[in-house]
């Protein structure tokens, strides 16, 4: 009974809302939702009916849980280390290469020859001065005579103090640098002076050296000048 009821009750609602005496007219869209809403308050109330309607959460639910994507893996290269050549495969620091030239292309001073005479060991130089220069205790000196001659007719002036000539003497495996000569002339490491036409001046090289190194098998005196070099063998014994 109480279901008829609610059947007439909704067709009612539904021809009151339809009819034409309503002071608004509804579009066809809006007597279409009318009619479908007044079916469903009807059925709402029959045991029966299964409760269709959902919420819209319901008909498209949004999941709350977000998933968070997993971190990937960051791959730092690491740079591979310079490789250092080995020295066996360089052959190590080369050696400064001189061309080998004669005296007077080294030293390059126009009509004036130097040449090397001869060397000495002695305590005392020079030994007949009044104030000779005298080697300290357990020293020796050792001089390189050199004869600087004019070649011309007119005054020659020599000064090879700016010009920073290198004079390595070898004794064995020992390396030596002069020593400053106190001679007017200067020595030939600070060699400045004024040639009269033709002369021929002693200039030298003076050496401290210990005693001991007296007996050395070997002495090699290389004069080197920017890339040139020249080399005199002084003493050599192959026993």
């Amino acid at each position: 009974m109480r279901k008829n009821r609610c059947l007439l009750l909704g067709l009612c609602m539904s021809m009151i809302l339809l009819s034409g005496c309503s002071v608004a007219e509804l579009s066809e869209e809006n007597q279409d939702k009318v009619a479908e809403y007044a079916a469903q308050v009807v059925l709402r109330h029959d045991a029966n009916y299964e409760n269709k309607l959902v919420t819209s959460s319901q008909e498209n639910p949004i999941s709350e849980e977000i998933a968070t994507p997993e971190p990937s893996a960051v791959v730092t290269a690491t740079p591979e280390a310079a490789s250092t050549p080995d020295s066996s495969e360089t052959g190590g620091q080369p050696e400064e290469q001189f061309q080998e030239v004669s005296l007077d292309e080294l030293y390059q001073i126009q009509d004036v020859s130097i040449a090397y005479q001869s060397y000495d060991i002695c305590s005392k130089y020079p030994k007949k001065s009044d104030y000779p220069m005298t080697a300290k205790k357990g020293e020796k000196f050792l001089v390189l005579n050199f004869e600087a001659k004019n070649q011309t007719d007119s005054k020659k002036k020599v000064d090879l103090i700016q010009r920073r000539i290198n004079y390595e003497l070898m004794l064995d495996e020992t390396m030596y640098n002069p020593t400053i000569v106190m001679l007017t002339n200067g020595g030939l490491n600070y060699f400045k002076t004024t040639l009269s036409p033709g002369e021929v001046q002693k200039v030298v090289l003076m050496y401290n050296i210990p005693k001991e190194e007296t007996k050395a098998k070997t002495m090699v005196l290389t004069i080197k000048d920017g890339e040139k070099a020249h080399t005199i063998l002084l003493k050599t014994d192959t026993k």
